[in-house]
């Protein structure tokens, strides 16, 4: 072999060392990737369980921020389902709680009243559902929604979150992609909280719970001199809402309307007369002078109507001052309910719905 053979030979013995040390270093590469790779998904897969383990291990425990309202629903379905009659219920959240007068529907409709009316942050589909084992052939069901609840859109909240998770049926009857989605909304502090649970001999106290609501279940102590100095700053003080933006975000697809239609289709087929009227709702300039509020507004009950809602009313003629509430925008003084619940009255005699449920 020559020189120049030779030294081609080692060459080219050079470059063949020199990628089989490159497809090592790329193989050990490889292999790294694939290892970290594997471990951060086996990472993420043991960060999971552990958190739903977490979470359900607390599922079903009550606490202070919602015993009020469970205590509450508590009382107010004892009440429903003690009439053996045909009756009438309130549904919504607590501008019905506050703002409705059962005494005096009871009086128009001759029937008894119960006002299921309890907080509007459950939102819609716990609040139908939480309705639905007092609802019997022949009722009346007067639905003053606030108005989040018909572009409701599959968000939750916060008060929704910690009422599931005090319920452990509520829970277990979840689909189990909406159950995935509570369990990643869960926040830390209340499922810590969930392992701590009620303070032994708890008492609910304050303005909101079952001590402060009457034998309708309409809500007691908010008469305009009881109102605190905070509260009065709060209501004189409220910034309008933005409900028509949200509404053009969700748009008519929105999950609300479907839930809706489907309360509608089975009850009505059981002969319960369900009637929709606007909430009792803080008054505010930009709601006539902003355009989108405007046609939120104004449209809303034609769009009832249009998705087969049984709407009576128009919004604007059931806003008022600010001073004419006791501590949120939706929270009429007891002395407003009056004038409130007559408006509503004669909005329900002036129509046709339900005369033929109206007792004699």
């Amino acid at each position: 072999m020559t020189a120049k053979e030779t030294a081609m030979t080692a060459t080219e013995n050079k470059g063949s060392t020199e990628n089989s040390r490159d497809d090592l270093v790329i193989a050990h590469t490889t292999t790294q990737g694939q290892f970290f790779l594997y471990a951060g998904l086996c990472a993420m897969i043991a960060v999971a369980i552990a958190w739903y383990l977490l979470v359900i291990g607390q599922v079903g425990v009550r606490l202070p921020g919602s015993a009020w309202v469970d205590q509450t629903y508590q009382k107010k379905n004892s009440y429903a389902s003690a009439i053996q009659q045909q009756k009438v219920l309130v549904i919504a959240g607590s501008n019905a709680l506050f703002g409705i007068n059962s005494t005096m529907l009871s009086d128009y409709f001759q029937k008894p009243v119960v006002n299921l009316g309890v907080n509007a942050g459950l939102q819609l589909p716990l609040i139908l559902k939480l309705a639905t084992p007092y609802i019997k052939p022949g009722d009346i069901v007067v639905m003053p929604l606030e108005y989040p609840m018909y572009y409701y859109n599959g968000d939750l909240t916060h008060v929704e979150v910690d009422y599931i998770l005090s319920h452990q049926d509520l829970f277990d009857s979840l689909p189990l992609l909406q159950k995935i989605k509570l369990l990643l909304h869960s926040p830390l502090n209340r499922v810590i909280k969930g392992y701590i649970g009620l303070p032994e001999n708890y008492v609910v106290e304050g303005l909101y719970g079952p001590h402060n609501i009457d034998q309708h279940g309409d809500q007691i102590n908010s008469e305009r001199a009881k109102r605190n100095e905070n509260q009065t700053r709060t209501v004189l003080n409220h910034g309008p809402e933005e409900y028509g933006k949200s509404a053009q975000k969700s748009g008519e697809q929105a999950l609300g309307w479907r839930y809706l239609k489907d309360f509608i289709a089975t009850y009505q087929a059981q002969q319960v007369c369900i009637i929709f009227t606007p909430p009792a709702f803080m008054r505010h300039p930009s709601y006539h002078l902003d355009d989108i509020e405007r046609s939120f507004y104004s449209a809303l009950p034609q769009e009832a109507k249009q998705h087969g809602l049984n709407y009576i009313g128009t919004p604007f003629d059931f806003m008022y001052p600010s001073e004419d509430f006791f501590d949120t925008n939706y929270h009429l003084t007891s002395e407003k309910r009056v004038e409130h619940t007559q408006k509503l009255i004669e909005l329900l005699e002036s129509g046709a719905l339900c005369k033929d449920f109206k007792s004699d």
